[in-house]
């Protein structure tokens, strides 16, 4: 069971321009960078590339990086079309901060180039921004990095930025030169045990010691970042990013209970929507809990996209043949609907998902249904409509084992005792299962009437 805590990204929206302005809202984008963006998912290569090509002149014209940029360098096969989109997230105007974050992750990428150019376009984003520069400092400074392609492909772009923005080559020296324990010390005296904001220096601290190669202490900056992740600067935020994403090829490699950390992390850091195709990026092994907490991840920071994303993957979980998996997938759609800046609709769909799903699992063993109904439990939201779902359903659903089902989700749900008409609704259903023909069903109900 995941929790999701952290609220609320919302997206930038803009005016209709002339050619030579940026374009703000895409709905009210010049024909040519609408119809670029919708052909980056063409079946042609050849349109594919023309796509990418177009959008690379046209990039200042974008008041914020698309959505649909950052989804398809993810999914594009051909480098030469990566590497196009590439220079255009360093080239585009960029708000949000999606641009470093996104050419971080690419620094592991194996399509051929694609890694270095992601670096290339990290130099050219630290001249505006300083999201690239303790991760790129912590690569340049380690001993196994100073011949790596991808410093001088930065460094070409941003070695005067790095020299003179700020101490960072020197706080990252220091960080190498001291042993593991004694950074460990270090950011629990000065970031964890303090309700001070965040200063740029100890956020530089603990984006160094969140892309070191201690695993202790990478997990220690994990935390810290959630302990302080709701007084965090919208700057700030974007370098936690920058070193979350810089540092994902590391922590697919982590434990399992280390890899939830992480996601947890990046829920906690308010990453924007235009991030959940790096989130789903994530490799890790599928059908598990970690996959499970990764696609979780993924919706809960897309929550405000129209259409939603995502949630038929996550949905995939309740069918899961481990009980424990599929009641965790209940408990995470539960979850997010519990969200408090979840879309009312977004959140009913996820509540119906594990409403169909309990009752379609009606006859599976005992241990399925009873993670569903511990899931039910501690649902204490939206009871109306769970309770119209279970009246539709008594007409739907007509097998003993259905009818039992639907009595003992009505036994679980903690009913809010202030809505009188929904208990009303409840007694209701109960009194009317109570004359079931299935002797099982009517002793439940009258029990739970009783």
């Amino acid at each position: 069971m995941i929790d999701p805590t952290g609220p609320k990204n919302v997206a930038n929206s803009g005016a209709q321009t002339t050619d030579s302005e940026t374009v703000g809202d895409l709905a009210v984008a010049p024909v040519a960078e609408r119809c670029a963006l919708s052909l980056l998912a063409d079946e042609s290569r050849e349109v594919r590339r023309a796509a990418a090509e177009h959008l690379c002149l046209t990039a200042r014209r974008f008041a914020q990086v698309p959505p649909e940029v950052i989804s398809q360098v993810f999914l594009e096969p051909d480098p030469r079309i990566a590497s196009s989109l590439v220079s255009f997230l360093a080239a585009a105007n960029d708000p949000e901060g999606v641009a470093a974050p996104v050419c971080a992750r690419l620094l592991s990428d194996e399509r051929p180039g694609v890694a270095l150019d992601a670096a290339t376009a990290l130099g050219d984003i630290a001249a505006k921004s300083p999201a690239p520069l303790v991760p790129m400092t912590m690569l340049a400074q380690s001993a196994v990095s100073t011949n790596d392609l991808r410093i001088r492909a930065f460094g070409r772009v941003a070695e005067l930025e790095v020299a003179v923005k700020n101490d960072t080559v020197g706080l990252v020296q220091r960080c190498l030169e001291v042993s593991e324990r004694a950074q460990i010390k270090d950011l629990k005296e000065t970031c964890w045990f303090t309700e001070e904001a965040l200063t740029d220096a100890k956020l530089d601290k603990i984006v160094a010691g969140l892309c070191s190669t201690g695993s202790k202490l990478r997990k220690l900056a994990l935390r810290i970042i959630g302990a302080h992740a709701e007084s965090l600067q919208p700057a700030q935020r974007a370098q936690i990013w920058a070193g979350l994403a810089f540092m994902m090829d590391t922590f697919e490699a982590e434990s399992s209970a280390i890899q939830h950390e992480f996601l947890s992390a990046v829920r906690l850091s308010e990453m924007p929507a235009a991030l959940a195709p790096m989130v789903e990026s994530f490799v890790c092994p599928e059908h598990s809990d970690v996959s499970m907490a990764r696609d979780f991840s993924a919706v809960y920071v897309a929550r405000h996209q129209r259409p939603f994303a995502g949630l038929d993957k996550m949905c995939e979980m309740l069918w899961s043949d481990s009980a424990s998996l599929s009641g965790g997938a209940a408990s995470n759609l539960l979850l997010l609907a519990k969200v408090d800046d979840v879309p009312r609709d977004l959140a009913w769909t996820a509540v119906q998902h594990a409403l169909e799903a309990y009752m379609e699992r009606a006859s599976d063993s005992w241990p399925v249904r009873k993670e569903f109904l511990r899931a039910f439990y501690y649902f204490d939201s939206m009871h109306a409509e769970v309770v119209g779902f279970c009246e539709k359903a008594i007409g739907r659903f007509k097998s003993p084992q259905e009818q039992y089902a639907i009595a003992r989700l009505l036994g679980v749900v903690p009913w809010d005792a202030d809505q009188q008409e929904v208990l009303g609704r409840v007694a209701d259903l109960l009194e009317e299962l109570s004359q079931s023909p299935h002797d099982r069903v009517a002793e439940v109900a009258r029990k739970l009437l009783g």
